[in-house]
């Protein structure tokens, strides 16, 4: 299921301080899918031309995790006139899908790998969207489990059931939670079976078609139509089934496991490898239901809480803030924001907002508190009065610490001297992150600087990547993306960027980079 894009084209002047840029920008806007109630079907053939042209494509449906070392590019190949994607260690060893899935789903494609033994190439059904953390090492789908079991030395990943090719045979494997120590280092390990893959395939050098079937509470996984295996799972705990029963293709039980990791509440598939290539082609995914992507609960509008009561939120015990603002009504009051929550930066993040009616002598609230659903944090906050004495508040919500996407949201107030003024809705109005006020142009449309961070090696929000600009025609009752600055060159980073306009009608947009203020 390929993606279509749109594309417009701005000429901005991007100044620094001694030096000027000017760039078009060829923009490029990923069109997201909806989840809904009706059956879902995905296909993917990778009949691209370059690599980067395959990530844009599938960047909403898959997160490609690649990693430039050992001189070893993923790529699109061609071959027998036919394209597949290749995946290599490390620059390409992950292909994790974004959804979750929780109704009867079918996975299928076609795979083959260019070793066997210890290395290898891997297909995950019910791992979970967020990767394990064993101590102070995450466990990704590439990454060792620290069980040697006196035949492999280690296998990959954390949580699911996942299968490994291995030449002529297949292994189908359980992860298990352990207790750290000898031979479990990481407190995690395995349970598996292999089995011959059907008529005399030899995935080192034959694409091997696989099937896996999750349907009641039992995985089936086929190769080459015939079954291989089944794991029967069961007693979700903090969103891990715990109990699962491996049987071979004749129903007979191999293991009876009580500490197995399958994931239950955000259960995806992925591929991945290690020390080896993974071929990749004709994947397919069909649900009974629309499976959401997991970072599209940041699209929900969180609760606007006016003076509450909870106890976290008080000063005396809120642990840390960061990123304050302020804003001054026509009768003086004066209102400022910043955000908390948790410790640091993280997922349990939200933001305040207090006011005084003495200059500042004292202050009272919090009058509102933005606390988005967990995992889902707000974070920068800003103040802004526009040119009608309206007070709005911007801030930005992500799935996790960034989703490579994150979200511009805001509310407004048309009465901001009073001390517990009523408030509108909040609306998404941007993809990013502001942090600095909008401006008013010379013909009354409104500008709202934001910027899309990058997110190692996300491909989905290509377009926005960088320093842009969204601007409103209707004094904010609606706003669209108008263009931005893709980077700086030398620099890993463009952001916090704002924008002046000139005498002459050009704009001048500042931004904070990796080099300095461009």
């Amino acid at each position: 299921m390929k993606r279509t894009r749109k594309f417009t084209v701005l000429s901005i002047l991007c100044m620094a301080v001694v030096s000027s840029l000017i760039a078009i920008i060829a923009i490029t806007t990923p069109r997201d899918v909806k989840a809904g109630s009706n059956s879902f079907v995905y296909e993917e053939d990778f009949e691209y031309s370059t690599l980067e042209e395959a990530a844009r494509s599938i960047g909403s449906e898959w997160n490609l995790e690649t990693m430039q070392s050992w001189g070893l590019q993923s790529t699109i190949v061609s071959e027998n006139g036919n394209r597949f994607l290749r995946l290599t260690w490390k620059d390409g060893r992950l292909l994790k899908n974004r959804r979750v899935f929780d109704s009867p789903t079918i996975f299928s494609g076609k795979f083959k790998v260019n070793q066997a033994g210890a290395a290898g190439g891997f297909v995950f059904v019910r791992t979970t969207q967020t990767s394990y953390v064993a101590g102070s090492k995450t466990i990704n789908e590439y990454e060792n489990d620290g069980y040697k079991d006196g035949v492999y030395d280690y296998g990959v990943g954390a949580t699911g059931v996942y299968l490994k090719f291995q030449g002529t045979k297949l292994q189908i494997n359980v992860r298990t939670q352990e207790e750290v120590g000898a031979p479990y280092t990481k407190g995690l390990g395995r349970k598996y079976i292999e089995v011959d893959i059907p008529n005399g395939k030899n995935s080192l050098n034959q694409f091997v078609s696989v099937t896996i079937e999750d349907r009641n509470n039992t995985i089936k996984v086929y190769a080459e139509g015939q079954l291989m295996a089944s794991v029967e799972y069961s007693n979700s705990v903090d969103g891990i089934y715990r109990n699962a029963v491996l049987k071979d293709a004749g129903g007979n039980v191999i293991y009876n496991i009580t500490n197995a990791r399958i994931a239950d509440k955000d259960a995806t598939f992925a591929i991945s490898n290690r020390g080896a290539t993974i071929d990749v082609d004709d994947l397919r995914i069909e649900a009974e239901k629309t499976p959401k992507i997991a970072r599209d609960i940041a699209l929900e509008a969180p609760a606007v809480q006016r003076y509450p009561g909870t106890a976290e939120y008080l000063d005396g015990n809120r642990q840390w803030q960061g990123i304050p603002g302020i804003e001054k009504a026509s009768n003086g009051r004066l209102w400022t924001t910043w955000y908390s929550g948790s410790t640091t930066e993280n997922e349990y993040n939200w933001l305040v907002l207090y006011t005084s009616d003495n200059d500042g002598a004292s202050w009272a609230g919090p009058a509102v508190v933005i606390d988005p659903v967990y995992p889902v944090r707000a974070f920068d906050p800003m103040l802004w009065t526009d040119p009608d004495g309206r007070m709005w508040l911007f801030w930005s919500q992500s799935y996790y610490m960034f989703d490579g996407r994150a979200g511009v949201w805001a509310i407004y107030t048309d009465n901001p001297g009073d001390a517990n003024p009523s408030w509108s809705e909040p609306v998404r109005i941007a993809n990013g992150v502001a942090m600095n006020k909008p401006i008013v142009l010379s013909d009354g449309t409104w500008m709202l600087p934001t910027s899309v961070w990058r997110h190692g090696n996300d491909w989905s929000m290509y377009g926005e990547i960088g320093s842009n600009v969204y601007v409103s025609t209707d004094k904010g009752k609606t706003w669209s993306f108008r263009g931005g600055v893709k980077g700086i060159q030398g620099s890993s980073s463009a952001d916090e960027n704002m924008v002046v306009e000139l005498g002459d009608g050009s704009l001048m947009m500042y931004i904070r980079t990796t080099i300095g203020i461009e």
